[in-house]
């Protein structure tokens, strides 16, 4: 697949200076503060889960907080585009860490649980149905397995000037992502909770909402035998 300019941006330079701006928030960051964590921990059989896979990871502290209610897990696996990320998460929380980006990533074995936390937004529209697959492709058709997806979710479709890089046509593409995997009916929504990313109390604001969602995959549980 060939890399777009928005995709080699963020893989040259940009995604290395978004952790920089924002390593000390997150690994000050404590487990109880991030809403991903928060509805994972409320899901049951969390024993039965014993491989996770993060796309977009940072340096894995979501990953590290898991650790603690994923008590047969074997693999934790972190993937992100930021070398600085990668490299910090290896020694600060010994994971096993790849730098590669959401549609650059195959899965050699599937997993139990793949979580994409703010970004797809980021993807060059281009890519975004290869950036959904690759996440489906990642998941496991064995058994239960599950979808942890979080993102803006705005009224209506919107994008957005990055204002980091004026010197380039970057956008972000802010849209309710999980309504794709559920159109074909192998996912079904078993969580969701909706905050807003101003002000987690104010929902005026439409253009700032945000959801976490747990999606359950089935290749044809979903569907009606007639």
């Amino acid at each position: 697949m060939k890399k777009t300019e928005q995709d080699l941006i963020f893989s040259n330079s940009e995604s290395d200076n978004w952790f920089k701006r924002n390593k000390e928030c997150i690994i000050s960051k404590k487990a109880d503060e991030d809403y991903c964590f928060n509805a994972i921990k409320t899901l049951p059989r969390l024993e039965e889960i014993q491989s996770v896979l993060e796309l977009g990871s940072s340096n894995g502290y979501r990953l590290n907080f898991l650790k603690q209610i994923l008590p047969n897990c074997k693999r934790f696996v972190g993937v992100d585009l930021s070398q600085e990320a990668v490299r910090d998460g290896r020694e600060r929380y010994k994971l096993d860490m790849q730098v590669n980006s959401i549609t650059g990533y195959k899965a050699k074995e599937k997993f139990d649980m793949v979580i994409v936390n703010f970004v797809l937004h980021w993807v060059d529209r281009s890519n975004i149905f290869s950036a959904i697959a690759n996440i489906d492709d990642c998941l496991t058709n064995e058994k239960d397995s599950f979808l942890v997806l979080g993102d803006f979710l705005p009224d209506i479709p919107y994008k957005k000037r990055y204002h980091h890089r004026q010197d380039f046509n970057l956008y972000t593409y802010k849209c309710c992502y999980k309504n794709v995997f559920l159109s074909l009916n192998t996912y079904k929504t078993i969580l969701e909770k909706t905050y807003n990313c101003d002000d987690h109390n104010d929902y005026g604001n439409n253009y700032n909402n945000c959801s976490v969602s747990i999606l359950k995959k089935s290749l044809d549980q979903y569907y009606i035998e007639l």
